[in-house]
């Protein structure tokens, strides 16, 4: 069972950045007989950005941020940052060692395998699946999409289809059972190259959608997939630094301000 912990650097740098003892982020009260496990996608090899993982805001990288805004939730078992198994994510690898941070290495073209490898590793019941090129997601609003989960009791929810808010706020969550069914039975390339697709494209899986009313406050891009999106997040971040922890209603609130 690894947890996160910061260093001291970070910590001289902001008091805020903080991380989750052992105990109190594995305890999971609201559902004893679930393991949910978070995998969050990650890789070096982004042709529009290339390493935009690893860029920094405010002297963090873009995974410390996510992992830090994620790790207070209280609905997950536990954390897993999925990386390809080759040299050209090295730098990736070190710096999720050197942070603490459990990664599991897999399959770079069948992300579905990587996903299914290591769910199954770490007995998941439940899967959330989240990409690391959205810093600004919170741990309220993943907690709010697992509550969902647990009470429809589907193979799949999302809050993607349709989408309630601007791109850089997904999460999916799957049934293990589901993400099996998927590994086995995908045979196309594009299914295997996305976790959900398989998913999406049968209806013998029970799909559920998390909508939130209201709430599509921006045509804005929350998620960084080219260096303008990198400019506008760290706006995003330095209007609230040093706190880390802004909610997603603060941010709809002064969405005029980072423009």
């Amino acid at each position: 069972n690894v947890f996160y912990k910061i260093n001291v650097e970070i910590v001289q740098k902001n008091k805020n950045l903080v991380y989750l003892k052992k105990d109190a982020f594995f305890k999971n009260k609201l559902i004893k007989q679930s393991k949910i496990g978070v995998i969050i996608q990650a890789r070096q090899g982004s042709t529009r950005l290339p390493n935009k993982v690893l860029k920094k805001i405010n002297g963090f990288t873009i995974i410390q941020l996510l992992l830090a805004r994620l790790v207070r939730s209280k609905t997950i078992n536990k954390i897993i940052v999925a990386i390809p198994k080759n040299r050209l994510n090295f730098r990736l690898q070190k710096h999720l060692c050197a942070n603490n941070i459990d990664y599991y290495k897999g399959s770079e073209q069948n992300v579905l395998k990587r996903y299914f490898d290591a769910a199954k590793k770490n007995k998941f019941d439940f899967i959330v699946r989240i990409t690391s090129d959205c810093p600004l997601l919170e741990y309220n609003l993943l907690d709010q999409l697992v509550k969902f989960a647990l009470k429809k009791n589907v193979d799949y929810v999302s809050n993607i289809r349709p989408a309630s808010l601007p791109q850089g706020f997904s999460i999916e969550i799957f049934k293990f059972s589901a993400l099996k069914k998927s590994y086995l039975k995908a045979k196309k390339n594009h299914q295997k190259e996305h976790v959900n697709y398989y998913i999406h494209e049968n209806k013998m899986f029970n799909r559920s959608n998390f909508f939130i009313k209201n709430m599509n406050f921006s045509s804005k891009n929350f998620s960084i997939d080219f260096l303008r999106d990198l400019r506008f997040v760290e706006k995003v971040y330095k209007y609230f630094f040093p706190n880390v922890h802004f909610s997603l209603n603060d941010i709809a609130k002064n969405i005029k301000k980072y423009g």
